[in-house]
């Protein structure tokens, strides 16, 4: 249909013309962005060319510039609803020049580069992600400058992982917040004010109110992630809360430290067998002694240096020492030499673990943390060689899954690790099971109740919690988890 000059048109005629829906030229005239049709009688209003002019140049406006319809609609009430007048031209050029002038030297030079450089190839995905957004109408569009740059920043988040539904939920606040600048411009702007005099200052409130974002954003962002780094529960302080160190009753109770000598006489009178290290590594970390874990584990490994058991404490002991650094590269040796071991790669995951709850900034723990639960999933996927490795992997398992945040939805999967743990145990006596001394699998159990209690104090079951505080505190009440025990038991 050809718009012949002064001709006038029904709502229905105008909005086949102009390709809109009549609910949207209504929404338009409630809003003021068109001026009032003429009214012929009650149930008949006429609209005009200059009613089709406009409607157009609110497409293109909002399609190339990116204007908001507030924003549009002060423009053409400054300009009186003349399309004419109010041509694409004088608008869209003046902006460009007014946001070209305020750019710093280095955004014009880019700008330049771009504009003579070839086009940047978008994927189809990354299309089909700007036009899911509302960036652009259809897939096949040519994009705009800054729609290319917006494109270019989506496939750089997908590189990273980054879901697709950060930038849904961005872009619906995002939305908000251009009505809302909108509001603070149009209530700001002077009555009398030319078009060039109204872009300069939407330059001028818009960079204000993007660097009061940026600067409230990165303050907020930190204090947000100081306060998580706080309360989590696997931060390095809590952390430590969690290893359990027997007290002098307990080692007495079952002769450790006399056990202890006897291996360490065997160990100097060969001092190259690496089955003495290993023993005294392993008693060593059971009992809290993280520097003498990591002393007889590298013994072992001067003698034997692929031995993933001597790597592995080597590892947990660093770790645990927060050497995480030296406790990686041990962990990623072992895995180098097994990487189907699962109680190499349980190991790995709880240095990771580790490493997630020590580590600075703001990505980095979220990083540390991922790697850690996929290795973790490897590790169930293989299976561990004899009953004492198997015990480890399912008590890094539990310990891990009853420290980390419950709406990872882990809790569940630690208490069944923690409870075929406990049955392993009882199942095993510390003979059987080859442990260096007598009184290991007391130590385990205790391991074994804290780490219950606290799975069923994410889970909300305080009568489990109880239950498996009092085993704790019948056990060794003078340890560091009888204490805790004392003092979370309600």
């Amino acid at each position: 249909m050809k718009v012949i000059p002064d001709q006038k048109f029904r709502l229905s005629e105008l909005a086949e013309l102009a390709g809109i829906a009549k609910k949207t030229i209504h929404y338009y005239l409630n809003i003021g962005i068109l001026p009032p049709p003429k009214r012929i009688h009650e149930r008949l209003s006429l609209y005009g060319e200059n009613h089709f002019k406009l409607i157009k140049l609110i497409q293109k406006l909002q399609a190339e510039k990116k204007l908001p319809l507030s924003f549009i609609t002060q423009l053409f009430k400054q300009g009186d609803y003349d399309a004419d007048v109010l041509e694409l031209g004088i608008i869209a050029n003046t902006y460009d020049r007014i946001v070209a002038s305020e750019a710093p030297e280095k955004d014009k030079l880019e700008d330049s580069t771009q504009e003579n450089a070839e086009p940047i190839l978008v994927s189809k995905p990354t299309r089909k992600a700007l036009v899911k957004l509302g960036i652009i109408k259809n897939e096949k569009n040519e994009l705009a400058p800054d729609e290319s740059k917006i494109a270019t920043v989506l496939e750089k988040a997908n590189s990273l992982n980054i879901p697709f539904e950060v930038f849904e939920k961005l872009q619906t606040l995002i939305n908000e917040m251009v009505l809302i600048e909108s509001e603070s411009i149009i209530q700001s702007i002077d009555g009398d004010s030319n078009y060039k005099d109204v872009i300069e200052h939407l330059v001028e409130v818009d960079d204000l109110l993007n660097d009061y974002i940026r600067r409230t954003k990165s303050t907020l962002l930190r204090k947000h992630y100081e306060k998580s780094f706080e309360d989590a529960p696997f931060t390095i302080q809590k952390l430590y809360e969690k290893i359990y160190v027997p007290s002098p009753a307990f080692l007495k109770k079952y002769d450790i430290n006399d056990s202890l000598i006897k291996l360490i006489k065997t160990q100097e009178n060969e001092p190259t067998l690496h089955t003495a290290n290993i023993k005294l590594a392993e008693s060593f970390m059971a009992i809290g002694d993280y520097k003498k874990t990591i002393t007889y584990s590298n013994l072992a490994l001067k003698k034997s240096s692929d031995n993933i058991d001597a790597l592995l404490l080597s590892a947990a002991g660093h770790a645990l020492l927060t050497k995480t650094d030296e406790a990686i590269i041990f962990a990623e040796k072992a895995i180098s030499i097994a990487p189907s071991n699962s109680k190499a790669l349980a190991y790995y995951a709880m240095v990771c673990l580790i490493q997630g709850s020590r580590v600075g900034g703001i990505i980095s723990p979220g990083q540390w943390l991922k790697k850690a639960l996929v290795l973790f999933e490897l590790s169930e996927s293989h299976q561990p060689t004899n009953d004492r490795d198997k015990i480890d992997v399912l008590l890094m398992r539990g310990r891990a899954f009853s420290i980390l945040p419950p709406t990872l939805g882990m809790v569940d999967d630690g208490i069944s690790a923690l409870n075929e743990v406990k049955e392993l145990i009882t199942d095993n006596s510390d003979e059987n099971l080859s442990w260096p001394f007598e009184g290991f699998n007391a130590i385990m159990s205790n391991n074994i109740h804290f780490y219950l209690a606290e799975a069923y104090s994410l889970k909300g079951d305080s009568i489990q919690m109880n239950h498996y505080l009092e085993k704790v505190i019948l056990s060794d009440p003078a340890s560091n988890f009888g204490a805790l025990a004392y003092s979370r038991i309600t």
